[in-house]
């Protein structure tokens, strides 16, 4: 460590050392890099972190200025620091080789992986180069007969429907019996093109005449359910539906469908009218709103939901099928679908008004559209009217419950909105708008009429007094 000579320095300059108050110096390893002489911090001998660092001069300065015990314990600090760093180091060294080994493992699994990917694809082309060759020997194979097999195909196909028209009279005579309408005029419609088509032939002559002959005993039986009494108004619509697709005169089914459901909703209307008077007061709303209403306040509410599920959801269909039918051009009906019951099982709307406008007169049409905008702005006044009677007053305007009124108001809007086609038709909503405005002022003059008369009287009374007085 320290040799004789060195340490032999004169007692006087040791004692002085000794005595002189300094600290000891604190070595501070870097732990990840070492600070360099550049980058603005001034180069020293002295500091270890540095990269001026000289080893021997800063022995001397130890060796100058520190006792042999404090040179001693700087030894030791070293000595720990060192075995710190060199701690440090095997940890770091280990943990990388961890990672090394890890990525060594993860690189040659993809090897193998890729090698195994490489063989699956050359696979994958041979295999597609098989397809390929197979494919071209079909195709040269069947290409002579392909022709062939299509002509086969489609006298097949020709040979089912012939089948079918010889088959058709025993058909509609069976729909016939079972009173099944409905399925008579879909395999009637089905075939009648091909029937005309094949007029010309003798067989298929007398099958057309026979099927006619079917059909007009099925095309009166549809108008007998339609003009039944008991008939509602789904059946008329789906009727009539039958009968367009049968092809029958437009203008008179226009002029038949609108007198029935005249005639039909008329006595519907006074049917509901009169069961009103006996609704039971627990009767389920059905509508959006999802409430019930017990009180005997809120029965005017009650009544107007029976009212608009009896009546005007009927007379909204019957607008938006009569629309349909006779009244709506084709570009208007490509993405609607039909009216009726079951319009999945009926032929598309589209074709239904494509034949009606092509036998559609302009004039005629246009008569058939005023008489129809009559009936429904009438039987529409008609229910307005039963509206208003339901919105009456009471006679003492004490007994007037506006949370009540508000509902019946705002029940009332809603029933416009949800009755789309009679809004596009009459312009329904803006009518039930002018009905609750009209309401909305009455109720503000019934209630300050009242108020100004009550006033009045107070006045009078207490000017008689002060005369009397």
């Amino acid at each position: 460590m320290a040799t004789s000579q060195q340490l032999s320095t004169s007692p006087s300059k040791s004692l002085a050392s000794t005595s002189r108050s300094t600290k000891p110096i604190t070595l501070t390893l870097p732990r990840k890099s070492r600070t360099k002489g550049t980058g603005g911090k001034k180069a020293d001998p002295l500091d270890i972190d540095n990269s001026a660092f000289e080893a021997e001069h800063y022995c001397n300065v130890l060796l100058t200025e520190k006792h042999l015990s404090e040179l001693i314990q700087r030894d030791n600090d070293l000595s720990t620091e060192i075995r710190q760093l060199d701690g440090d180091l095997k940890t770091l060294v280990y943990e990388n080789y961890n990672k090394f080994i890890s990525a060594t493992d993860t690189i040659r699994k993809m090897k193998s992986n890729v090698e195994s990917m490489e063989s699956e694809m050359d696979q994958l082309s041979k295999s597609i180069s098989n397809i390929s060759n197979v494919t071209t020997l079909v195709n040269s194979a069947l290409g002579p007969k392909r022709d062939k097999i299509r002509q086969l195909t489609g006298v097949h196909d020709l040979l089912k429907k012939i089948q079918f028209i010889f088959e058709l009279p025993t058909r509609l005579k069976l729909c016939l019996d079972q009173k099944s309408y409905a399925q008579a005029v879909r395999y009637y419609a089905k075939t009648s093109r091909l029937l005309e088509h094949y007029r010309s032939l003798s067989v298929f002559s007398s099958i057309e005449s026979e099927c006619k002959e079917i059909i007009d005993k099925v095309s009166k039986k549809i108008r007998e359910n339609m003009t039944d009494e008991n008939a509602t108004g789904s059946e008329i619509t789906d009727c009539i539906l039958l009968l367009i697709t049968l092809k029958e005169p437009p203008q008179q089914l226009a002029k038949e469908y609108l007198e029935l459901q005249e005639t039909f909703l008329s006595k519907l209307l006074i049917t509901t009218i009169d069961e009103m008077s006996n609704i039971p007061a627990d009767y389920p709303l059905k509508s959006s709103e999802d409430y019930q209403l017990t009180t005997s306040d809120e029965r005017v509410i009650i009544e107007l939901s029976y009212l608009n599920e009896k009546f005007l959801k009927d007379l909204n269909k019957f607008v938006e099928s009569f629309n349909g039918f006779f009244l709506q051009s084709p570009k208007e009906c490509k993405d609607t679908k039909s009216p009726g019951k079951s319009p999945a099982k009926s032929p598309k709307n589209s074709d239904l008004v494509r034949y009606v406008s092509t036998n559609f007169d302009a004039e005629v049409k246009e008569l058939v559209r005023k008489e129809f905008l009559e009936f429904v702005d009438t039987i529409t006044s008609e229910y307005l009217t039963v509206v208003d009677r339901l919105l009456e007053f009471p006679e003492n305007i004490i007994d007037f419950k506006p949370k009540t009124h508000i509902k019946f108001l705002n029940k009332l809007n809603f029933t416009a909105l949800s009755c789309t086609s009679l809004c596009g038709v009459i312009k329904f909503n803006e009518r039930i708008k002018e009905v609750i405005s009209t309401r909305e002022t009455s109720i503000g003059k019934r209630l300050f009429g009242n108020a100004e008369k009550e006033l009045i009287e107070k006045f009078i009374e207490f000017s008689e007094k002060q005369k009397t007085k």
